[in-house]
């Protein structure tokens, strides 16, 4: 793991292939030397289809790819936020809570660990505890 993600108060994306339910190889492993949980959660990060250019789609692979769609899932819990006209305050600390609260988790796996951090990341798991 290396610098940003070893941010104390950063979410660090670990990227998975969900096609195959297995760790990307290329991920960083946590934890951190002075012991903070990194990576935080890990999403899927192979093979992952995006826009590219000349207005064309491709697959993209890599801890980056993670990274955008876990930022695209935390953009569409703000915009929820402020559509339903919820007061609280979402901050760094705060969402990195509702991501770690709705991540899943493998019942063999022990959490939070190097590899996964607290689990793979479930935004709509984030949208059903902020809802009950």
């Amino acid at each position: 793991l290396t610098i940003p993600a070893t941010a104390a108060k950063g979410i660090a994306v670990g990227a998975y292939d969900a096609r195959f339910n297995q760790p990307a190889a290329f991920s960083g492993r946590g934890f951190t030397r002075d012991n903070l949980v990194k990576p935080n959660v890990i999403t899927p990060g192979i093979n992952v289809t995006a826009p590219s250019a000349n207005n064309q789609f491709r697959p993209f692979s890599g801890s980056s790819a993670a990274t955008a769609l876990l930022a695209g899932g935390i953009s569409q819990l703000q915009q929820w936020r402020l559509d339903s006209d919820i007061p609280s305050i979402i901050n760094a600390n705060s969402m990195n809570a509702y991501i770690t609260r709705g991540a899943i988790r493998d019942n063999e796996l022990n959490y939070p660990n190097p590899v996964s951090g607290y689990g793979k990341t479930n935004i709509y798991n984030v949208f059903q505890s902020l809802m009950s």
